[in-house]
């Protein structure tokens, strides 16, 4: 009996453990301590956060004042995540923030997307927003002559689904550029297959239904 209370003991713990804590705001450097745990959302799992090198040239927005809310599925795209700092570039200041994580699971393509918020630019000015998931690059931009603040693709599934974000505010020689918020966001995406033996179930169902009819 005792050997039984500490089997059912043992694995409770080792289900606690295994159990990713709930994703909250927080700062970055706060997301990169979670190591490869990470946090769940949704019934998503973000882990593994890591802090790249920034490109040549540019200055690194501190990771502490950079804020990670996570975001609810809804009429803007899935699940994701929102990194939160509003920062402006005057001419000659360029300013980037590097990094990537993990998300799971993904057992179907993913729809992924990266969205800028709040960003202007005037002159020369230009806000980046670059994410690279499994290889696949989109890119937001926003530049003193055009405006295209968000990107998406469906991306193969793929176990760790890795994401890469770079997020770029370059006053230019002459311009000025600001942001308040870069997202990123993920909805898994039926394949052909999928969608036939769905739509095959819901005709079989019908005829069913007209049967007892």
């Amino acid at each position: 009996m005792k050997k039984l209370l500490l089997l059912c003991s043992s694995i409770l713990v080792l289900g606690s453990v295994a159990q990713a804590a709930p994703c909250v705001s927080g700062s970055l450097d706060s997301y990169v301590a979670l190591g490869a745990g990470g946090c769940e959302f949704e019934g998503l799992t973000f882990s593994n956060f890591q802090l790249l090198t920034v490109p040549f040239g540019a200055t690194e927005l501190p990771s502490i004042n950079i804020t990670v809310n996570p975001l609810m599925a809804g009429p803007m795209g899935g699940t994701g995540l929102e990194f939160a700092l509003t920062v402006a570039a005057g001419a000659g200041s360029y300013l980037a923030s590097s990094f990537q994580y993990d998300v799971s699971p993904f057992v179907i393509p993913v729809l992924t997307s990266v969205e800028l918020t709040g960003a202007m630019a005037m002159g020369d000015g230009v806000v980046t927003a670059l994410t690279i998931a499994n290889g696949t690059a989109l890119i937001a931009l926003v530049d003193g002559f055009s405006s295209l603040p968000f990107s998406s693709s469906v991306i193969p599934a793929a176990m760790p689904f890795t994401v890469l974000t770079e997020i770029g505010v370059d006053g230019g020689p002459g311009g000025s550029a600001s942001f308040t918020a870069a997202s990123n966001r993920f909805s898994q995406v039926p394949e052909p297959s999928a969608w036939l033996l769905t739509a095959t179930g819901l005709l079989a169902a019908g005829a069913i239904s007209r049967r007892k009819a």
